[in-house]
C-alpha cells in the first residue's frame, strides 16, 4: 500500500523519490496483482531462510553452526567461481519471471515447514554452558 501511495504521488507530481521493487523485474508499468504477488512469495522466501537459518542455530549449537555455515558458503563460493554459471543464468532468464518468483516462495514455505520437525521436541529453554 505504501509503495502504491508513493507511486501515486510520484505520477502526481507531488514527491521526486523513486522506489525500487522486485515486482519491477516482471513489469515496469505498476500492475497491482502480480506486484503483490512477488511481494509475497519473496517476503515468504526471506521468512522461510530466516526461520531455518535460527532453527540451525538453536539447534546445533553456535559452533557446529557457524561451521556447518562455513562449509556451506565454502562450497556454493567454490561452485560459483569455478563453475560454468553461463547455462543457469541463461535458462533463469528465459524463464516466466512470475514462474521463478513462485518457485522462490515455495523454496520459502518448504524452508518454513521443515523446520517444524527440528523443533517438534526441543526444549523451550536454552541449556547453560555449563550443563
Amino acid at each position: 500500500m505504501i509503495y502504491g501511495v508513493v507511486h501515486l504521488l510520484n505520477v502526481g507530481g507531488w514527491l521526486q523519490v523513486t522506489l525500487y521493487q522486485p515486482g519491477m523485474l516482471y513489469s515496469s508499468s505498476y500492475l497491482v496483482f502480480p506486484y503483490l504477488w512477488i511481494d509475497m512469495m519473496l517476503g515468504l522466501l526471506v521468512l522461510g531462510l530466516s526461520v531455518f537459518l535460527t532453527v540451525c542455530w538453536i539447534r546445533l549449537g553456535l559452533r557446529n553452526f557457524l561451521i556447518l555455515l562455513f562449509g556451506f558458503g565454502l562450497v556454493l563460493s567454490l561452485v560459483i567461481a569455478f563453475g560454468d554459471m553461463r547455462q543457469f543464468t541463461l535458462w533463469i532468464a528465459y524463464q516466466n519471471r512470475m514462474l521463478v518468483f513462485t518457485v522462490l516462495g515455495v523454496i520459502g514455505g518448504a524452508l518454513l515447514l521443515s523446520t517444524y520437525p527440528m523443533m517438534k521436541h526441543a526444549p523451550l529453554v536454552r541449556k547453560g554452558s555449563k550443563d
